[in-house]
């Protein structure tokens, strides 16, 4: 019963091309180097770990990926895979670890800076878009290379790449970035220390919270009008957290002795 439910992997996976495996975990170090440069410049700028922090956090999301991956048919192959752990029956490769932490560590971050230095808070909807860009952009040679593939009744699919899941990934660094810079006079002394948590968690949050159509319906026989319905679900969910970060950030702005942008690191460094 459940092997008619439950998403079938393709009877032949092919073995994990080394060379390719070494291309494309070697690309993930510029943008790795670039990240990690920034955090410590901005550390500085800004007076705080913050920065620093983001990453941390997005190299720990990765724990999440199992179980999104479980829910929502992704899948690495393991024959000739550098393999980091397994869980949920499924191998993570290496390079997956560091693209995490400039993925899900450094765009939150590189926004984060951004609203401290004055973004306009409706800005977010192009940061948004520019993230789900660089996800597509991120995953083709993957997916191309047979390095991991998307398999069942998918939604939206781009060539090989679900939309969907453009989008969804883009919400995380908004959602992230947002909440920082709302809490940013909170996040001082030693409760800065939250942060190492604050991405695993908004991370997991948007996966759940925003793909559960698409999880509960890829996991069924539904036809394929259901499967673009979730998806068209899940995408407006993933609008509305914008739209509520959106709301967020301009309200925090209005309130009184928060004006724009840089205020609350003068703040922190005098304390």
């Amino acid at each position: 019963m459940l092997a008619e439910v439950i998403p079938q992997l393709p009877h032949r996976i092919p073995e994990v091309n080394q060379a390719f495996q070494v291309l494309f975990t070697l690309g993930q170090i510029p943008p790795l180097v670039i990240a990690i440069v920034l955090a410590v410049r901005w550390s500085k700028e800004h007076g705080t770990l913050i920065p620093v922090l983001f990453l941390v956090g997005g190299g720990l999301a990765m724990f999440n990926e199992p179980i999104v991956d479980h829910n929502a048919a992704v899948w690495f192959p393991t024959a000739g895979q550098w393999t980091l752990y397994t869980t949920f029956g499924i191998a993570q490769p290496v390079w997956l670890a560091t693209a995490y932490v400039w993925f899900f560590g450094g765009q939150p971050m590189v926004i984060w800076h951004l609203l401290q230095r004055g973004l306009p808070a409706r800005r977010l909807w192009k940061a948004f878009a520019v993230v789900v860009l660089v996800d597509i952009v991120l995953e083709h040679p993957g997916l191309y290379a047979d390095l991991f593939f998307y398999y069942g009744h998918q939604p939206f699919k781009f060539t090989r790449f679900p939309l969907w899941w453009g989008v969804i990934n883009a919400t995380t660094p908004i959602v992230a970035a947002s909440l920082v810079s709302m809490l940013r006079r909170e996040l001082t002394g030693f409760r800065v220390a939250g942060m190492l948590l604050l991405v695993p968690i908004v991370q997991a949050a948007t996966n759940a919270g925003a793909g559960f159509p698409v999880w509960n319906v890829i996991n069924t026989r539904l036809p394929w009008p259901a499967t673009w319905a979730a998806g068209l679900a899940t995408v407006a969910l993933c609008a509305y957290l914008v739209h509520l970060c959106v709301i967020g950030v301009d309200a925090v702005r209005r309130r009184p002795g928060a004006v724009g942008s840089a205020e609350p690191d003068r703040v922190a460094v005098a304390s």
